[in-house]
């Protein structure tokens, strides 16, 4: 069996016992700012408060850190590579499960997974080029959720075989 298969089982047990809420980031590379009402979502702006963001420079992007897009640039990045391996992986067990809270419990599993190997899920930082931002967790479960419910479509079929 896969190593990685085998480490991911042996943390999505560990969830299932007692979940891991804490992220554990290097405390370099990363700098607080703070965001006004008005860069957050259209959903949020009821809000009247600053949210405190984490502010990564494109320099300081990890190897094992998901990053947002489409794309070559995404798509052969080594953390978005790793992701896509575990979700692949997980796929099978998601679908077979009939419970919301049993797909949300493996969803968290995975994103708990990336972050105890140092991965990060990071989104652009609104207007500010060059800056990621980490996303919260409930956008990182959201994100794998996502990951896990959609299957490859083919852009095109061979009419004729060679």
């Amino acid at each position: 069996m896969d190593p990685l298969l085998d480490s991911f089982s042996n943390i999505y047990e560990q969830f299932l016992i007692s979940p891991v809420t804490s992220l554990e980031l290097p405390a370099d590379a990363i700098t607080l700012s703070r965001i006004s009402p008005s860069d957050q979502p259209e959903q949020q702006q009821e809000c009247n408060f600053s949210v405190l963001v984490e502010q990564v420079p494109e320099n300081a992007i990890q190897e094992w850190d998901i990053l947002p897009g489409r794309g070559g640039h995404a798509n052969n990045y080594g953390g978005n590579k790793r992701f896509r391996q575990v979700v692949e992986q997980m796929k099978p067990a998601y679908k077979n499960y009939t419970r919301k809270t049993d797909k949300t419990a493996l969803s968290n599993a995975i994103v708990d997974y990336v972050n105890q190997y140092s991965g990060r899920f990071l989104t652009r930082l609104g207007a500010n080029p060059g800056y990621y931002r980490v996303m919260t967790l409930k956008e990182c479960r959201r994100k794998t959720s996502q990951a896990l419910r959609e299957t490859k479509k083919l852009k095109w079929k061979l009419e004729t075989p060679l």
